[in-house]
């Protein structure tokens, strides 16, 4: 499950939202933890950043991830563990369903990496990452491109990687397009390519 407060009341969320700033501006700190302005902001106001809410959940939920709990003050370590089981997280451990990982990378650091990420699953013979759910089997690259974007709009069914790497899964470097810019991107970068061998 995605770091969300939708389950949560109206002023829950707005004292959840000042107990995440003041925690990530504690994390910044203790640890040197580089963090948006907006979040001071929100610690000092009386109803927090309930539209940042999300936003900042995320942030305090990778930054404990990269910490470690044993690095992070009772309070927080406290929330997070909470958190932790609240949303149902998990690392990428050989136990853990493909796509949980794959959710639960989206969530937590696709954000702000810039990089390809290759989920260590199966591929099928064209080379792009698979996995298993609700019975069937999906392409992880649509299935990411979908969670974050939204189903694909009309007359864009197939998803473009700006990256070219077919087992990326890194919604930054995926996009929905139609059939021609699919084969629009392939002359480019074959024509990249050729240019490159000369």
């Amino acid at each position: 499950m995605p770091c969300s407060s939708q389950y949560m009341e109206p002023t829950a969320r707005e004292i959840e939202s000042k107990n995440v700033a003041k925690m990530l501006l504690k994390l910044e700190k203790t640890h040197g933890v580089s963090i948006p302005r907006y979040v001071e902001t929100a610690a000092n106001r009386l109803y927090g950043d309930v539209a940042r809410l999300d936003r900042m959940t995320r942030r305090l939920c990778r930054e404990c991830k990269k910490l470690g709990t044993n690095a992070l003050d009772r309070k927080t370590r406290k929330w997070y563990n909470s958190h932790l089981k609240m949303m149902n997280h998990v690392d990428n451990s050989p136990n853990t369903s493909v796509y949980t990982q794959l959710v639960h990378y989206v969530d937590t650091q696709a954000a702000d990496d810039g990089a390809c990420f290759d989920l260590k699953c199966s591929k099928d013979r064209d080379g792009y990452a698979v996995v298993r759910r609700n019975g069937r089997t999906h392409r992880a690259h649509r299935l990411s491109c979908q969670y974050v974007y939204g189903p694909a709009p009309t007359g864009k069914p197939m998803v473009l990687h700006s990256c070219h790497n077919r087992w990326c899964v890194n919604p930054r470097h995926l996009r929905w397009g139609s059939h021609q810019e699919n084969m629009d991107d392939l002359k480019r970068k074959n024509a990249l390519r050729n240019n490159l061998g000369k």
